[in-house]
């Protein structure tokens, strides 16, 4: 047996739905959210769970609450899971971040990922960072069945899988992250294996939004 890490993406948010990039704004989850939250929740509870770590976004939060419900375990908040920080692009629709990524020269084939160089957003390589640091920790005290539910954003998983598997973060769609979905690790001397993926089947008719 080793420690294993499921990284789950937060329920709906109403800006989702809207096909707004969130970064940090502070939004709750929808009535679809919720019950998303639901789904994942009771999938969870055909798994080992040892702890759960959130990030302080409301949106996770809330998809936390429901998740705890159903396997009483407390969950510890942080901000090093939270969502890229997307500075003056935030609350932008699709169509607007289109328009002013082809303005500024940027990638239009995937409009939430490779910010290099953009002024003002939090970059790949600091996002992952983050990431890294709460998942080694937790591998550094774990015991060979811990695992640990990580609630976050689909930036945040897409950029730590990015950089864990040498994937240019130019090379666009490797990763689809739909809310309230959930993709188990097993690490071998500390290099991560993706186990299993589980897509919410409420969000499958969507197309995913990585925020």
């Amino acid at each position: 047996m080793k420690p294993t890490v499921i990284l789950a993406r937060h329920g709906e948010t109403t800006w989702n739905a809207k096909s707004k990039l969130q970064g940090h704004s502070d939004q709750p989850l929808s009535a679809q959210g919720q019950v998303q939250a639901q789904a994942l929740a009771v999938w969870l509870t055909t798994h080992k769970v040892t702890s759960i770590l959130t990030s302080t976004l409301r949106r996770a939060v809330e998809t936390a609450d429901i998740v705890r419900a159903h396997l009483h375990l407390p969950y510890i908040a942080l901000d090093t899971l939270r969502e890229r920080n997307v500075g003056r692009f935030e609350g932008l629709t699709s169509a607007e971040l289109l328009a002013i990524r082809r303005q500024s020269g940027l990638r239009t084939d995937d409009l939430y990922q490779d910010w290099h160089g953009v002024e003002g957003v939090e970059q790949d390589a600091d996002v992952a960072t983050r990431v890294h640091t709460v998942i080694d920790e937790f591998l550094q005290r774990a015991s060979p069945d811990d695992s640990a539910l990580l609630i976050t954003h689909a930036g945040v998983i897409k950029s730590y899988l990015h950089t864990s598997f040498a994937i240019p973060v130019t090379r666009p769609r490797c990763f689809k992250v739909y809310a309230g979905s959930a993709m188990t690790l097993m690490f071998y001397a500390g290099r991560p294996q993706i186990l299993g993926l589980w897509q919410n089947p409420d969000a499958l008719h969507k197309a995913p939004r990585c925020n």
